[in-house]
């Protein structure tokens, strides 16, 4: 995936490359989607020497995430201390090439108590020509012992009209690109996503329709609109992220309403909403159960 916009960012970094000052740990804060993971992938190609489809084979490139379990292929709850110790090892070691290693930990949020402590480390003990990368939507609930040890960047939105130009750069059609940069919101990878396979894109405006369907209904048909999002039992952690990212889209057709100039509701009504969803996002991940976050949600819809 190319990467578009952030401009800001790469003049960043082709500066500190050029002065030989890159510093042993990046953390890169912005919304799922943004360009976090593809602005790590420019860098350790142009780091390792390599083309960035390669980065996937290369030994001095590693990337720690989320795995499945090996029986159930379910997603795991968190980024273990096993792998934050693999990790560890690995760096620990001579680059394969002689030059530069790479590390991503995607979405450090993820990371378990025992893995950030792990981590930590890590960063208190940093080799030469070794660069670690940290990816988060939100960097307040990591570790300030960790934050201490990185250097922040923080990743905006990207403007429909950036959007739409990268997206017509890769090959997609004018219509496509000004249609999937609008609804994107400043999120390229998204946009980018939806060239590449046109049912997300059919999921996205269905989720949209779904949502706009819940005003001024009864909470049993609220409850009736909304029982699919529940349809997963088995694998519970990524059916717990699904709805994290529904209920993402949910806030934004609320902030939307917010700046439109015929409100669907109150002012008032609307930040609580928000503030409703944000909630019940922060907590979908925990073991407090999805249905009654979601129903709190569908409590403050008018």
């Amino acid at each position: 995936m190319d990467l578009i916009g952030h401009q800001c960012v790469k003049e960043f970094f082709t500066n500190v490359i050029a002065a030989e000052r890159l510093s042993h740990a990046y953390c890169l804060v912005g919304p799922t989607h943004v360009g976090k993971r593809t602005v790590v992938e420019m860098l350790a190609a142009q780091l390792l020497g390599v083309p960035k489809d390669k980065l996937s084979t290369h030994l001095d490139y590693i990337v720690v995430e989320q795995a499945r379990d090996e029986k159930t292929e379910n997603l795991k709850r968190d980024i273990s201390i096993e792998q934050m110790i693999e990790l560890r090892s690995q760096l620990s070691r001579q680059a394969f090439f002689g030059g530069y290693k790479i590390a991503l930990v995607v979405e450090a949020d993820k990371m378990s108590t025992a893995a950030a402590n792990a981590l930590l480390k890590t960063l208190e003990e940093p080799k030469a020509k070794t660069v670690l990368f940290l990816t988060t939507h939100d960097d307040t609930v990591l570790p300030e012992t960790i934050l201490s040890r990185c250097q922040l960047l923080y990743l905006s939105r990207v403007s429909a009209q950036e959007i739409a130009g990268g997206l017509v750069a890769l090959g997609a059609i004018q219509s496509d690109a000004e249609q999937f940069s609008k609804d994107a919101r400043g999120l390229p990878g998204k946009a980018i996503s939806w060239t590449q396979a046109t049912e997300g894109y059919e999921a996205y405006r269905a989720e949209n329709l779904r949502f706009e369907s819940l005003w001024n209904k009864t909470f049993h048909e609220k409850i009736a609109a909304v029982e699919s999002l529940f349809g997963d039992k088995t694998d519970h952690i990524t059916a717990r992220q699904n709805l994290h990212n529904v209920l993402s889209q949910w806030e934004l057709l609320v902030r939307d309403q917010l700046v439109a100039r015929e409100k669907r509701a109150d002012s008032t009504i609307l930040f609580t909403l928000i503030e409703t969803i944000e909630h019940a996002k922060k907590f979908i991940q925990k073991n407090v159960h999805p249905r009654l976050l979601v129903e709190q949600v569908l409590l403050a819809i008018p």
